[in-house]
């Protein structure tokens, strides 16, 4: 049993490079992530990154904060004193049971379990589960993806200002999954998760106008996640600082963000 465990894991790794693009990419990092895999959605991340994916830039810089998630042994009797204590009521605790369930820890892995907590506390007014519900469905892992019911849990969220609910019922919008695509809608979701916090919403709004060439809506966010330290943002930055009639020259300003990317690892910066 051992040895298939390992087989289906070095499998997993080796698949990692076959998802075809960005967006692929970064949606098997994801789906890694849920089931508590740090070590490859890290991978699947990077190859995204490298592709220009800035969310999966930004996820990746998660990774360090997991690592301890990665190497930690929850006992079955510590499993057991978790779920008593979320039983009685106790919200950190549902939320610790939550993840085990999800990653398997201290129990076997079961995503439903880790719903129906969720749903529990989202009914009782604890936004962050909303999310976490908006997402168990977002994601798919409880059987097919149910964008709708997503889009349900996210709402709700929002509406609480939770900043990364609302960058994810934006990207859905944006995406039209499970739902017509409507890109202004969308953006406005995906502005409210940024202004609320969510880096990863400034990240997504700075691609998406540096990518329509609208440079001037994209500078502020490129700025600001390249100085949080995003190296394709930084990149970015560099190209919409130089001029339209570009004939070799390059600005210290320009050459500064070009600097800044390739010393955070964007070879593509690399002057």
């Amino acid at each position: 049993m051992k040895k298939i465990i390992v087989f289906l894991s070095f499998l997993a790794v080796l698949l990692a490079d076959e998802c075809i693009d960005a967006n692929s990419c970064f949606e098997e990092g994801s789906k890694a992530a849920f089931t508590g895999d740090y070590m490859l959605s890290n991978k699947f991340y990077k190859k995204a990154c490298e592709m220009g994916h800035q969310g999966a830039c930004e996820r990746m810089k998660e990774y360090d904060d997991k690592k301890e998630a990665i190497n930690m042994q929850v006992s079955a009797e510590q499993f057991n004193i978790v779920k008593k204590s979320c039983e009685g009521g106790d919200v950190k605790q549902c939320e610790s049971l939550a993840t085990f369930y999800m990653s398997g820890k201290g129990t076997k892995q079961d995503y439903k379990s880790a719903y129906e907590i969720a749903k529990s506390w989202c009914d009782k007014g604890e936004t962050k589960f909303c999310t976490l519900a908006g997402m168990l469905n977002d994601d798919g892992v409880l059987g097919e993806a149910n964008y709708q019911e997503a889009m349900k849990y996210y709402e709700k969220a929002c509406e609480k200002l939770d900043a990364q609910a609302c960058t994810n019922l934006g990207l859905i919008y944006i995406s039209g999954r499970g739902v017509s695509a409507d890109m202004n809608l969308g953006v406005s979701y995906v502005n409210k998760g940024c202004e609320n916090g969510d880096v990863n919403g400034c990240v997504v709004l700075g691609e998406f106008y540096f990518k329509n060439k609208d440079y001037e809506k994209a500078k502020p966010y490129l700025k600001a996640t390249c100085e949080n330290g995003n190296g394709v943002s930084c990149m970015y930055m560099g190209i919409a600082l130089m001029p339209k009639d570009f004939r070799g020259q390059i600005s210290v300003e320009a050459a500064a963000y070009f600097d800044r990317a390739c010393k955070l690892g964007i070879k593509e910066g690399c002057l």
